[in-house]
């Protein structure tokens, strides 16, 4: 049955996997073929000689001598940071459930040996064909709700691991401090605490595409080109706006090759695409998904955005501004190192400056939508807090040896910034997370109240469920759907009566058509 179920689901869906796979074959092959003929050394001395810039800060790094003292602060930080890690999975696992908002999506499809279908929903625009596909797989092997978590407990330790990897130069307390604000991300909080999101996998995958892209331009080897490529053409497809992130990411690194060279009077040759070669495969995955999401939505481009509440860019603006300091102060950080950089005519960051401003788009495109949900901006924040902890590191080390007015102004811009973001990222992450487990805990106590008050009853006639006020049809759906889940057993004809086997009747005041909550979901009334 397993086997039959893979081999329909693929059947189903091969056209977006031919598609998937030869997009992705031709970026590496062209990659590949870029950097032909050239030994890692070459490639990884050519990469290294467009980024100056972080040449320039491994100096203050090697210059930077530890204090004694900075052994203990390390291993004090590593140990404070590991028990909150330990806390962080405890709290995944704690109360989990699949009572929370969308888990239909498991408890009428991977829970009950149907595959989930891939989001390409053409009545409303959306296309992440990858969006929770990850559970079809989980559920061959087990069904229960840790093996769900599971896996973002697993992507969890490979992102930290991934910060870790990242900001290897940097000194240990400072990337246990990264870490922690990473972690403590609202929209972070919510990605990997709920199993519904696709900014989850982003995360996860961005995580290694950074970690893929130093080590390409560090040592050359193609390898890790051909990783960082297959780690951005995963991230693509679960969120539409992410091509953004990696065709800004590489039009920037390109367009400041193109700029140096045309100062330096220097021929655009072959040589110059060579080092460019991730750029380009990056930009060829973009234009590819791009190109597969027109040609899929095209048609219904109009009517899908009829059919799209959205808000006014303004009030999107102003929403997320309101409710999001972190993002606020990377547009405000990074249009005033812009300007500082270009007004001192010093170098940007190649990789950094990159990173930021792919964030920066990802964040307009939800702007220029209407859509407005914080959790939307969990891969702009993420590398948000990566560009500041980047930023942060250079500061502490180039102040180091600075007196104690020079430290002064930069240290206690990076606290202004720190005391609007921390507080506010604390505070949400912990009433979110609140806010789910009492409302899981509160479905989970009512069903099993409902199962023991079924037991008791002998007549076989169905117990009415009767909910006066009702958020929507949707809402009644998702609960009727983890009631099913739980083995209560639901029946739509109030005459309808089994012998010695508990019925229940969901009712409500609300009329629905053939009485479906939901046009797609089961008849539960």
């Amino acid at each position: 049955m397993k086997i039959q179920l893979i081999i329909d689901y693929l059947i189903t869906y091969s056209s977006f996997w031919v598609s998937w796979l030869f997009l992705g074959a031709i970026a590496i092959a062209i990659s590949g073929f870029l950097t032909r003929g050239m030994k890692p050394q070459e490639l990884g001395a050519s990469l290294q000689e467009k980024d100056k810039q972080a040449i320039e800060a491994q100096k203050y790094r090697l210059s930077y001598s530890k204090p004694a003292s900075a052994k203990l602060i390390d291993s004090f930080a590593v140990v404070l940071m590991s028990l909150f890690i330990l806390l962080y999975i405890y709290l995944i696992y704690y109360k989990a459930d699949f009572a929370y908002s969308d888990n239909s999506q498991f408890t009428f499809y991977s829970l009950r040996d149907r595959f989930f279908g891939m989001p390409i929903w053409t009545a409303s625009g959306r296309f992440f064909p990858l969006g929770l596909q990850e559970y079809n797989l989980i559920s061959l092997v087990s069904k229960t709700v840790y093996a769900y978590h599971g896996l973002s407990v697993l992507q969890l330790l490979a992102v930290v691991g991934s910060l870790f990897f990242v900001f290897k130069r940097c000194q240990v307390w400072i990337r246990c401090l990264i870490t922690f604000a990473v972690l403590t991300i609202p929209s972070f909080t919510v990605a990997f605490f709920g199993l519904i999101y696709p900014e989850r996998n982003i995360i996860f995958w961005l995580s290694i595409f950074l970690v893929c892209y130093q080590r390409w331009s560090q040592t050359g080897y193609r390898t890790y080109l051909f990783l960082l490529l297959t780690a951005a053409h995963f991230s693509l497809y679960y969120k539409e706006p992410i091509f953004l992130i990696f065709s800004g990411f590489a039009i920037f690194r390109i367009g400041l090759g193109l700029i140096s060279h045309i100062r330096n009077k220097q021929s655009i040759k072959f040589i110059f695409l060579k080092t460019y070669a991730a750029e380009v495969g990056l930009l060829i995955l973009s234009m590819g998904f791009l190109g597969l999401y027109l040609g899929k939505f095209l048609p219904y481009l109009g009517q899908a955005e009829r059919n799209q509440e959205e808000l006014s860019w303004s009030a999107t603006l102003l929403g997320y501004l309101g409710s999001n300091f972190l993002i606020l102060s990377l547009i405000v950080v990074y249009l005033l190192r812009c300007l500082f950089l270009i007004a001192t005519r010093r170098s940007f960051d190649r990789f950094w400056d990159a990173i930021g401003l792919g964030a920066i788009f990802y964040f307009l495109a939800f702007v220029k939508l209407g859509l407005f949900n914080n959790y939307y901006l969990a891969p702009a924040d993420f590398l948000a807090i990566l560009y500041f902890g980047n930023l942060i590191s250079q500061l502490l080390l180039r102040t180091a040896q600075s007196d104690l007015v020079k430290r002064f102004m930069p240290l206690a811009a990076v606290g202004l910034c720190a005391i609007l973001v921390i507080p506010q990222n604390l505070d949400q992450s912990a009433t979110h997370l609140l806010y789910r487990k009492n409302t899981i805990a509160g479905k989970v106590q009512l069903q099993a109240s409902l199962e023991r008050y079924g037991d008791s009853q002998s007549d076989g006639s169905p117990t009415n469920l009767y909910f006066p006020f009702p958020e929507s049809g949707f809402s009644l759906m998702e609960f009727s759907s983890f009631l099913e889940y739980k083995g209560l057993k639901l029946v739509k004809d109030p005459t309808q009566s089994v012998a010695d086997e508990p019925l229940f009747l969901v009712e409500s005041p609300e009329e629905f058509e053939d009485s479906l909550c939901v046009e797609y979901g089961r008849p539960q009334k």
